[in-house]
């Protein structure tokens, strides 16, 4: 990306030093970007607890790599509709999401206090 960006700015008759050449070099590099794949190496490594509370409620604790920890609980009604599996999938969704949500306010914040963008 960084050598288009460069090759556009000639294009256009912009004298790009050596200086701004690095500048964009470096700042290509920098992730400015939470992915999938992030996530997921996040929650493989963290431990995970599984719960079920008054026969219908399913609680789930995942304690991250860093040991922060986030709790989720799905439940239903009727106890003869409780599914465990069903529970602790819907529970670590929400988590992988707020995971996501965490790690973007992570990265918000370097590249804030870098000057990145």
């Amino acid at each position: 990306m960084g050598r288009e960006l460069i090759d556009l700015a000639s294009k256009r008759g912009i004298e790009v030093t050596q200086e701004d050449e690095e500048t964009v070099e470096v700042f290509c590099k920098q992730e400015t970007k939470v992915t999938a794949e992030q996530v997921e190496e996040i929650m493989k490594n963290a431990k995970v607890l599984i719960s079920t509370e008054f026969g219908k409620c399913t609680v789930v604790t995942v304690k991250l790599p860093n040991g922060f920890t986030i709790t989720e609980s799905s439940g239903c009604v009727d106890p003869s509709n409780y599914d465990v599996r069903l529970g602790t999938d819907i529970c670590l969704k929400r988590i992988r999401n707020k995971v996501w949500e965490l790690e973007g306010y992570v990265l918000q914040k370097k590249v804030h206090e870098e000057g990145i963008l």
